[in-house]
C-alpha cells in the first residue's frame, strides 16, 4: 500500500489493520459518517446546522427524537453561539478528538391517529460527528515526508482520525462555493484555501483527500462506502452568477441536477473521483447563514470582526406562531432537512 494514509500509520506506528485507537464499544450503532472539509471550508457551521434543524424537527415532528451525545465536543455551545448569530470558532488544530460525540436519531412508524395511534417500528440512527480540524486534514493532504515527523499529541490525533474513517460507512464532504474556480472572470477565486502549503485549487486537495480514504479503506477491506454527501457553503454567495449558471441560486428547491452540474464543472476532479469509485448513492446540498450587511452591502461584523448571521423576525403579535421563528437565524433550514432525510437510509429497524 503507498499514499497519504500509508506513510500516516508508519509515522504513528498503527500500521496493522486491527489498530484501532478507538473502542468499538463507543459506537453500538451499526452506521457511521464522516465529515470531511479543508481549512475554513465551514464543517463545524454544517455541524451546528444539522444540529439545529434536528431540534426544530424534533418540536416539528411528533414522531421524530434527537439525543445530542456531546461527549467531549462543544456541540451544545456552537449551535447556541449559531442561534445568537455567531458563526462556530474554529475546531482547534491536534485537540480532543470527541469521538463519542454526536446525533442519536429515532424516526417512530405509526398506526392509527392521537392517543388510539400505536407504535409498530422505530429507526435509529447514530451519527458520530469527527471533530477534527482542517489542519488535521491537511496533513493528510500534504504528504508527510514535507512537514517532518509528527509530534505526539499530532500522532494521537492522526491515529484517530484513521480509526474513524476505518469505521465510517458514508462521508459529507463540505465543499466551499467561494473557493470553486471557473466561475469568476479571469480565473479569480472569491476565496483561497486558507492553508497556504495546499493548492490553491480546492478541487485538487478534495481529491487527494477522498482518494487516499478510498484507497485506505479498500486496502483494509473495511465495510463499503454506501454513500456521500456534498455539502456546498456559502452557497448564496454565488447568488451575482445566478443568470449566467442559469438557475435560481436562492431557490429552496434546487434541483439536484443543477448542484451535480456545479459540482462537474467547478470541481471536477471530485466528480471523477466519486464516479471512477463507483461510490453509491451521492446527493448534493447547498448550505447558507444569511449574513447582515451595511448599506454597502458588505457585511456587518461583530466586535470581534466575525460576520453576523441575521435573525428571523419573529411575530410577536401571533399568539400562536410568535414562537415558531423565536431565536432561529436565517439560513437553508430546507436544505438541512433534506439531509436529514438523506442520512435516515443508514438508520436501522430496531
Amino acid at each position: 500500500m503507498s499514499g497519504i494514509f500509508h506513510q500516516l500509520l508508519q509515522e504513528v506506528g498503527a500500521t496493522k489493520p486491527q489498530q484501532t485507537a478507538v473502542p468499538p464499544r463507543l459506537f453500538p450503532i451499526k452506521n457511521r459518517v464522516s465529515l470531511i472539509g479543508t481549512v475554513g471550508a465551514g464543517k463545524s457551521t454544517v455541524v451546528g446546522g444539522v444540529v439545529m434543524t434536528a431540534e426544530t424537527l424534533v418540536a416539528d415532528d411528533p414522531n421524530f427524537f434527537c439525543r445530542v451525545i456531546e461527549g467531549t465536543s462543544e456541540i451544545h455551545e456552537d449551535v447556541s453561539k449559531l442561534r445568537d448569530g455567531h458563526f462556530p470558532t474554529k475546531t482547534v488544530p491536534f485537540g480532543a478528538f470527541a469521538s463519542e460525540a454526536g446525533l442519536l436519531m429515532e424516526w417512530e412508524k405509526r398506526v392509527g391517529l392521537g392517543p388510539i395511534s400505536a407504535k409498530v417500528g422505530t429507526k435509529m440512527l447514530q451519527l458520530p460527528i469527527c471533530d477534527v480540524s482542517g489542519e488535521d486534514l491537511s496533513y493528510m493532504i500534504r504528504q508527510v515526508r514535507a512537514v517532518g515527523p509528527l509530534g505526539n499529541i499530532a500522532k494521537q490525533a492522526v491515529r484517530n482520525l484513521i480509526a474513524y474513517v476505518r469505521e465510517s460507512d458514508g462521508f459529507i464532504i463540505t465543499i466551499k462555493a467561494t473557493r470553486a474556480k471557473g466561475l469568476f472572470q479571469k480565473g479569480k477565486q472569491l476565496e483561497l484555501e486558507q492553508d497556504e502549503k495546499l493548492s490553491a485549487d480546492p478541487d485538487v486537495n478534495l481529491v487527494r483527500l477522498l482518494e487516499d480514504l478510498m484507497n485506505y479503506k479498500q486496502t483494509h477491506r473495511s465495510r463499503p462506502i454506501k454513500g456521500v454527501a456534498v455539502v456546498i457553503t456559502a452557497w448564496d454567495r454565488l447568488k451575482s452568477e445566478a443568470e449566467r449558471i442559469g438557475f435560481d441560486i436562492l431557490n429552496p428547491m434546487v434541483g439536484q441536477s443543477d448542484l451535480h452540474n456545479f459540482v462537474k464543472a467547478c470541481f471536477p476532479a471530485v466528480y471523477a473521483a466519486i464516479k471512477s469509485l463507483r461510490i453509491p448513492n451521492v446527493a448534493y446540498f447547498p448550505s447558507f447563514f444569511e449574513t447582515e450587511t451595511n448599506e454597502d452591502n458588505t457585511e456587518k461584523p461583530w466586535p470581534d470582526g466575525t460576520p453576523q448571521i441575521k435573525q428571523r423576525r419573529t411575530d410577536v403579535g401571533n399568539p400562536d406562531e410568535w414562537w415558531r421563528d423565536l431565536r432561529k437565524i436565517s439560513y437553508s433550514e430546507r436544505s438541512y432537512v433534506d439531509l436529514i432525510e438523506w442520512l435516515k437510509q443508514f438508520a436501522y429497524t430496531v
